[in-house]
């Protein structure tokens, strides 16, 4: 909402209030949010979002939305806001492989967002689009100096990324600076490693941006659970056991997914992924109710490797005779709902 005689001279976000004559933000429009309908939780969010974003002082702007699009992730206009405070800028695509990569180029398209497409050791599937930029392993240190000729200071990462063993590198000079900083966490499990990674691209202040604000619609939730059809062989109370087995083995950091049978976890995801892990498990011919859960790992930073679902992973879940899958509510990707 803008007052009376307010001038503006730029876009007032989703449900904000500006007011005097050289217009400031002032607040939200909690009238105008009660006559379109939204419930007092969804504004008690709104509020403490707001309060996080705008009033609070504490760290940058950037820790304050990644703050926000981790506490609000289920809560759409806190996202609708999150995502007007990131579209104005360029943003870097680190891409990897897999289909949910070309569903991020289309909805940065559709909502004209400026993007640039950079692939990590040609892993990125060039029919979705053409790189700006290939860098291999051995040079991925150049990284920031690309980034900084572009004016990019806000990144996704989103696929997979075959990770190179280390003594198969052969870095440049800046490669071999960052990659110091990375050896004692390379071989320690991928969580850990990422999180330096990380730490690394905030350090030279650049912002990590959550796909969930723009992959909205390839999130897991519960308006699509099918339990009711379970009902006889696995009640929520199970659910939740096999849940926190798979959580359990998240904390070795050694992968997402996990295979139960009889209350306990028979095989564990490797690195070489979920589609192996279930292929295993057909050969072994089980023939008691079995299920996989795949899970984010405890600690993980949800920007970044959060566990995905694709039609190759059903497909296998199907002929190797699993008899269903449990994921995270809005933790989890499906890459063609």
């Amino acid at each position: 909402m803008i007052g009376a005689m307010s001038g503006i001279d730029s876009d007032v976000i989703p449900y904000g209030t500006v007011v005097g004559n050289r217009a400031f933000l002032s607040g939200l429009n909690i009238i105008g949010l009660k006559r379109r309908g939204f419930n007092k939780s969804v504004i008690q969010d709104l509020k403490k979002a707001y309060g996080v974003l705008f009033v609070s002082n504490e760290g940058t702007i950037s820790e304050r939305i990644k703050e926000v699009s981790e506490d609000f992730i289920k809560n759409e206009p806190v996202m609708e806001i999150v995502e007007f405070l990131t579209k104005d800028k360029s943003i870097g695509l680190m891409l990897g492989s897999g289909l949910l990569t070309k569903t991020l180029i289309d909805k940065c398209k559709k909502k004209k967002i400026k993007f640039y497409i950079i692939s990590v050791d040609n892993n990125f599937d060039i029919k979705f689009g053409i790189p700006d930029l290939i860098i291999n392993f051995n040079n991925i240190g150049n990284i920031f100096k690309f980034l900084k000729k572009k004016k990019i200071n806000q990144v996704i990462f989103l696929g997979k990324v075959q990770k190179k063993e280390l003594f198969k590198f052969r870095p440049n000079l800046i490669t071999f600076y960052y990659l110091v900083k990375l050896i004692f966490f390379y071989n320690k499990g991928d969580g850990r490693l990422i999180n330096k990674i990380l730490n690394i691209f905030i350090i030279n202040n650049i912002n990590i941006i959550d796909p969930r604000v723009l992959l909205k619609e390839n999130l897991c939730d519960k308006k699509n659970n099918n339990i009711f059809e379970f009902n006889k062989n696995l009640t929520s109370k199970k659910i939740k056991e096999y849940f926190l087995l798979a959580k359990k083995f998240g904390e070795r950091d050694k992968g997402q997914a996990v295979i139960v049978s009889d209350n306990k976890v028979i095989l564990s995801e490797d690195r070489n992924g979920t589609d192996y892990l279930i292929k295993k498990f057909k050969t072994l011919n089980i023939r008691t109710s079995s299920y996989l859960i795949k899970v984010s790992k405890p600690g993980q930073d949800l920007r970044i490797d959060l566990p995905t679902i694709g039609p190759t992973t059903i497909q296998n879940i199907v002929k190797a005779g699993l008899q269903g899958l449990i994921v995270e509510n809005k933790k989890t990707f499906v890459e063609n709902p």
